[in-house]
């Protein structure tokens, strides 16, 4: 009798033994946090340059400039709110964000992980903050000439033109 067993094996009690070694792992569910400079400034950085590297925007060096100090600047100052998607403790995407003004400033997630539905996680936790705060709607901005952007929000029910965006909630 060839194989690794002689005979039939149960694969479920095998696995409910508390001496079995061998466990299924899960990959890490990213989530979604409030943004600390000493823990995601770099790694919210790295995502913002991989973006506007992918825009073909790396020349704007005063962009770069202006939101590298507001990434600076302490967490409880102004009227925006920045969200960091982590996936095993690294940024991987962010959103910045007031729900005073009802207003998206910017949402990136890093290049390796497009397509995988964290921009609309990130989106869609900011309306439900802008919401929760008696917001009714969501405003927004993109580059022009971004369309990879424009099909992500129209996709996610945002109506607009050109570089304007909203969505009523």
């Amino acid at each position: 009798v060839g194989g690794l067993f002689a005979e039939p094996h149960d694969w479920y009690s095998d696995l409910t033994e508390s001496n079995y070694w061998c466990y299924w792992l899960k990959p890490a569910r990213p989530k979604i946090v409030s943004y600390h400079k000493m823990k995601h400034f770099e790694g919210v950085m790295q995502t913002c340059r991989d973006n506007c590297k992918n825009l073909g925007q790396c020349g704007r060096d005063e962009h770069c400039q202006h939101f590298k100090r507001g990434l600076q600047r302490e967490d409880d100052e102004g009227d925006s709110t920045i969200a960091v998607m982590e996936k095993d403790g690294n940024a991987i995407g962010f959103v910045v964000y007031s729900t005073l003004k009802e207003y998206v400033s910017l949402l990136a997630v890093a290049s390796q992980y497009y397509s995988q539905g964290y921009g609309a996680q990130l989106l869609s936790y900011v309306e439900e903050k802008i919401k929760k705060d008696g917001g009714s709607q969501v405003n927004l901005c993109i580059v022009r000439g971004n369309d990879k952007a424009a099909k992500f929000y129209k996709k996610q029910g945002y109506q607009g033109q050109s570089s304007s965006f909203a969505k009523k909630l």
